[in-house]
């Protein structure tokens, strides 16, 4: 729950950075710890994601496979938003959707209270 909070957090500032109209630079140095934390995440959740089914050999069940989407939704997007130029509208375009990933992501991860 920790990660999801900073995620959380990073995902803020780089909307913060965009409502205050920041300059690309900065855009660039909000979004990169971001996509950072999220490469880092997935993998190690896939990693152990892996080990808890197909290392036990149960099957893969329908929340793993949407997990699974998810990562992939999110690793597509970071890597999209690396080769445009930050601020850009495919750059912002990339991040959006990594954000709306990121979203989907947390809402099926986190208990419901």
């Amino acid at each position: 729950m920790a990660g999801h909070r900073r995620i959380r957090r990073l995902s803020r500032a780089v909307d913060d950075a965009a409502r205050r109209g920041d300059p690309a630079w900065v855009l660039a140095a909000t979004w990169q710890p971001l996509a950072d934390v999220l490469d880092d995440h997935t993998r190690a959740e896939a990693e152990t994601c892996h080990l808890l089914t197909s290392g036990s050999g149960l099957p893969r069940t329908a929340t793993a496979a949407e997990a699974a989407a998810c990562h992939e939704d999110i690793q597509v997007a970071i890597s999209a938003a690396s080769i445009q130029p930050p601020g850009s509208a495919r750059w912002w375009d990339a991040v959006r959707a990594a954000q709306t990933a990121i979203g989907r992501h947390l809402d099926r991860c986190e208990p419901r209270v």
